[in-house]
């Protein structure tokens, strides 16, 4: 359960910034395409980036990870997708904002016991002993 809350609350902040930050960057697209890239980036980035890179390397590379999948992921779908009006700029600047972003997730994660900072020889999951 309490990683369905942090997934919720990753996709709200993810959201939250695409929604506030693209239209900033010159970029245009609809709810229905805001939400559908909200969703593949929280999904990616929570399993890649929080459940695999951030355990085994720290917060900074995991960070630096998430936002190199972030833009990735927006880029793929600014060329791949002609409907989607993404252009560079509004990409780099909402990549930014998701690595300050992913930054204070990454600490609430390490906080509630989901994911185990680097060399603590802990599993990644809560466990009741």
């Amino acid at each position: 359960m309490e990683h369905g809350t942090a997934l919720l609350i990753k996709f709200a902040a993810i959201t939250a910034v695409l929604y506030l930050v693209l239209p900033v960057g010159g970029a245009a697209l609809t709810m229905g395409q805001l939400l559908t890239l909200s969703l593949v980036l929280t999904v990616v980035a929570y399993v890649l980036g929080d459940r695999m890179i951030l355990p085994a390397a720290g917060n900074a590379v995991a960070v630096l990870a998430d936002g190199l999948l972030a833009f990735l992921i927006l880029w793929l779908a600014g060329t791949m997708v002609a409907a989607m009006d993404l252009r560079f700029g509004a990409i780099v600047l909402a990549t930014s904002v998701i690595g300050v972003v992913e930054f204070f997730f990454h600490r609430y994660l390490i906080s509630r016991g989901l994911v185990q900072p680097p060399g603590s020889g802990q599993s990644s999951d809560r466990r009741e002993a």
